[in-house]
C-alpha cells in the first residue's frame, strides 16, 4: 500500500535500515516484482526520506502503469530537491522531471509532459532518450488536431515549436481534419519509446 505523503513527517530516522528496505526495494524491481518492491520502498520511507526511494518508487508506478501515484510522488521529491544542497541535486532533479514526463505521458496529458521533458532536457541536454521523448510528445499533440504523423514531421522540422507547427499545419492544412495515422506509425509505438526497457537504467542504487 503506497506510503501516505501526510505520515512522512512521523519518520523514524534510522538510515541502516532505510538502506536496507532500499537495497531490498532494488533487487525486487530488478527482478520485475514491483508491486513488492514498492513495499520495499515505503517501508524505507519510514525509515528516512532519501531522494532514491521516492525515484524507485516512482519508477515502480511507472512500470504498472499507475501515473498518477507515479506524478504525485515526483511532485513530492521536487519538493524536497529545492531544499536540498546536495551536489546529486541536479541527476536526482533531472530524473524527477523524466518521472513526471512519463507520469503525465501516460495520463495523456501530452502538453504537461512537453514542458517536464523540456525541463528535465535543459538539465541534461546530451539526453537522446528525452530528446526522442520530446519529439514524440509533440508529435501525439499535433495528431490530437487530427493531422498526419507525416505532416507533423514535417512542420517540426521547420517549427520546433508545437504550436508553432500546428499554426503552420492549420495554414497550409485547413482542410485536414483526419484522424487516420500512418502504417508507420501509431500511439502505441509512442507508448514504446516513452516506457521501454531502458528506464530500467533510471533505478537508483545504494
Amino acid at each position: 500500500m503506497p506510503l501516505n505523503m501526510a505520515s512522512i513527517s512521523n519518520t523514524t530516522i534510522c538510515p541502516k535500515k532505510s538502506i536496507e528496505n532500499g537495497v531490498r526495494g532494488l533487487k525486487l524491481a530488478m527482478l520485475g516484482n514491483y508491486e513488492d518492491a514498492i513495499n520495499a520502498f515505503v517501508d524505507a520511507l519510514y525509515y528516512d526520506c532519501d531522494i532514491r526511494h521516492y525515484l524507485n518508487l516512482c519508477n515502480c508506478f511507472i512500470h504498472q502503469k499507475e501515473f498518477k501515484l507515479a506524478k504525485d510522488y515526483a511532485k513530492e521529491a521536487l519538493s524536497i530537491l529545492k531544499q536540498s544542497n546536495s551536489p546529486m541535486t541536479s541527476k536526482y532533479k533531472f530524473l524527477t522531471q523524466f518521472i513526471m514526463g512519463q507520469a503525465n505521458y501516460g495520463l495523456k496529458n501530452y502538453k504537461e509532459a512537453e514542458v517536464e521533458f523540456s525541463k528535465a532536457f535543459v538539465l541534461f541536454p546530451t539526453s537522446r532518450q528525452v530528446a526522442n521523448y520530446l519529439r514524440c510528445v509533440k508529435i501525439q499533440q499535433i495528431l490530437d488536431f487530427g493531422f498526419s504523423y507525416k505532416d507533423a514531421v514535417k512542420a517540426l522540422k521547420n517549427y520546433p515549436n508545437t504550436e508553432e507547427a500546428i499554426k503552420f499545419l492549420y495554414k497550409s492544412n485547413p482542410n485536414s481534419k483526419t484522424k487516420e495515422l500512418e502504417e508507420e506509425f501509431s500511439h502505441s509505438d509512442c507508448d514504446d519509446w516513452v516506457f521501454d526497457s531502458d528506464e530500467d537504467e533510471n533505478f537508483l542504487d545504494f
